[in-house]
């Protein structure tokens, strides 16, 4: 998780510099938009940035040459994920986020804070426009909104159901497409962004059932499970051609999302 720190700190500098560069044409509109920006520069620069960090991190390791395109794409995520958030707290009426009060709760309104959640996505869209993943982007992240409204009716009952919510609403998104963009933006091969694709599938599903285990929510998923989804994610690892060193940080992330405690 070292690797994943320092990329951390180049997504977070390249956002600051990014939210600064937008404050005067904010401010000129009013006052609610600088507001709103240091709210959404604080919220992603409390959290993990493990989306926009898997962009950079694949995108080394596949030894890109668009670095500045990669940390656009890593930036997008990271606000894509900080207004999915915002939306979240609303839906679930939560009042605290990483260790502050939710926008909503600091606004004492939730329309105003899906109005910054809705400019967390409009200012993503700048940094992903013209990149070469921003259809594929647009596209799972369309598919995160489908899923979240199955989450939110609770249809999903069967182990087969649960096992695609949890592959749509944070798998795909979470792990798959920043791994993919990753790849993409370093021109590799159509083999390794498939098995890329299904690796991050795998990582994030053993993710959400790790999640739903810390937060003592009951699912269908035993140890056996568990394993299945591990081994696979280890055999897609091993067909990569990558050097060892790398498969063994893939490893490792893989190991973090099964034993995480937060």
């Amino acid at each position: 998780m070292d690797k994943l720190q320092q990329y951390k700190k180049e997504v977070d500098v390249f956002l600051a510099s990014f939210l600064a560069s937008k404050q005067k044409g904010f401010a000129r509109v009013n006052a609610w938009g600088p507001d709103a920006l240091d709210k959404i520069k604080s919220i992603v620069s409390e959290g993990k940035t493990i989306r926009g960090s898997l962009v950079l991190l694949v995108h080394d390791i596949l030894h890109g040459h668009v670095k500045n395109d990669a940390l656009r794409v890593a930036a997008a995520y990271e606000l894509i994920q900080t207004g999915l958030l915002i939306h979240d707290d609303i839906m679930d009426h939560d009042t605290m986020r990483r260790g502050k009060p939710t926008v909503h709760v600091q606004y004492k309104s939730e329309p105003m804070a899906m109005c910054v959640g809705d400019i967390c996505f409009f200012l993503a869209h700048e940094l992903l426009s013209n990149t070469s993943v921003d259809k594929m982007s647009a596209e799972i992240f369309q598919e995160v909104g489908i899923a979240q409204m199955e989450d939110v009716a609770r249809t999903a009952k069967s182990k087969e159901e649960i096992v695609s919510l949890y592959r749509y609403k944070t798998a795909r998104y979470t792990s798959s497409l920043p791994m993919m963009a990753g790849a993409i933006l370093a021109r590799a091969n159509n083999k390794s962004i498939h098995l890329l694709e299904k690796l991050g599938e795998d990582m994030g599903i053993l993710f959400q059932i790790q999640d739903d285990r810390l937060d003592n929510e009951k699912n269908p998923f035993t140890d056996h499970d568990i394993e299945a989804y591990k081994k696979s994610a280890e055999q897609s690892i091993a067909r990569l051609t990558i050097q060892e060193q790398h498969k063994i940080i893939l490893q490792d992330l893989v190991h973090f999302a099964i034993t995480r405690l937060k």
